[in-house]
């Protein structure tokens, strides 16, 4: 459990500095958002595509929080196995 509210915590944390940065850059006159504006042809499409996938992962980032029951381990050893 206190992996699930560390990993949210994390999550919230990231984001949160990540829209007070681009709120705080709008009001200056700056736009961050610029993938696949002004494209076109292959490089729009390739642009889109990142965007998409950078959605998807954030999506499965957060069911994988909330949905997984055990979690999912690299280490060779399985030293957390127990959770």
């Amino acid at each position: 459990m206190e992996f699930k509210l560390i990993s949210i915590a994390s999550i919230i944390a990231f984001y949160g500095c990540y829209f007070v940065k681009m709120f705080h850059q709008k009001k200056q006159g700056i736009q961050t958002d610029q993938i696949g504006k002004n494209k076109v042809g292959f490089v729009k499409f390739v642009e889109i595509t990142m965007k998409i996938a950078a959605i998807l992962v954030f999506i499965a980032g957060l069911s994988s929080i909330f949905f997984l029951k055990r979690s999912i381990t690299l280490f060779p050893f399985g030293f957390l196995e127990r959770y």
